[in-house]
């Protein structure tokens, strides 16, 4: 079984992706959030035509947290691109009463997470040279064309392993 070197890479860039996007951080629930923490709040959001027997919808506001008591202060920014070459930066505060969060969560910094994201980023730059290098995966001896009892060594490179030895060897 031969490995594509280009389904190989569409692979590693595709766990390439869900490992960064997983990030290197988790959260966690809290009661009491200390001032300088980043914390994610859920509030849930009440209306006169919901109905009264479903759940509430929540929004979601993560932020670094000012204060916390009776209140809780968030610093919140968000962007919006406005086109090529403008950005809309907004920094907001945001206030809830301690009564109306339905749960509070610390982002914390994972370490499993972060071990799983550099295994993965070396896995894809180890599988991305071996398929610049030309080098697949294969049973033993099944490039060989069985009429030809002892074929004479050769070195065959890919054309950019090939530009960059020519480059190098100047």
């Amino acid at each position: 079984m031969k490995l594509k070197p280009l389904g190989v890479i569409r692979t590693g860039v595709f766990l390439l992706g869900a490992a960064v996007l997983s990030g290197c951080y988790t959260y966690v629930p809290a009661d009491a959030p200390r001032p300088g923490e980043v914390a994610r709040v859920r509030v849930p959001v009440r209306s006169a035509l919901d109905d009264p027997n479903a759940p509430p919808p929540t929004a979601t506001v993560e932020g670094e947290v000012l204060a916390a008591g009776d209140t809780i202060v968030l610093a919140t920014t968000s962007r919006r691109e406005l086109g090529a070459y403008r950005e809309l930066i907004l920094v907001d505060t945001f206030r809830v009463a301690r009564g109306d969060v339905s749960s509070i969560e610390l982002r914390k910094f994972s370490q499993g997470r972060s071990v799983a994201l550099g295994v993965a980023l070396a896995g894809t730059v180890t599988i991305a040279a071996l398929a610049a290098l030309g080098i697949t995966g294969g049973a033993e001896g099944e490039g060989t064309p069985p009429d030809v009892p002892n074929p004479e060594g050769a070195i065959v490179l890919n054309p950019v392993v090939q530009l960059l030895w020519r480059l190098i060897s100047r």
